[in-house]
């Protein structure tokens, strides 16, 4: 809900966002023009990421 929530409050002129479910990733990630990675760290232990893939 996070991730859907910041995309739809950066959509400007009803540009057209692709919310997909979580996914694992193995290895590289192709097909996209820029990637960018949010490591969050939760209670000093666990780390999540934020993937943001941006397509143009």
């Amino acid at each position: 809900m996070l991730a859907v929530n910041i995309a739809t409050s950066l959509t400007v002129d009803e540009t057209i966002m692709d919310i997909t479910p979580p996914t694992v990733f193995v290895g590289q990630i192709y097909g996209f023009t820029q990637v960018i990675i949010f490591p969050i760290i939760l209670n000093g232990t666990h780390k999540i990421h934020i993937i943001l893939m941006i397509e143009m």
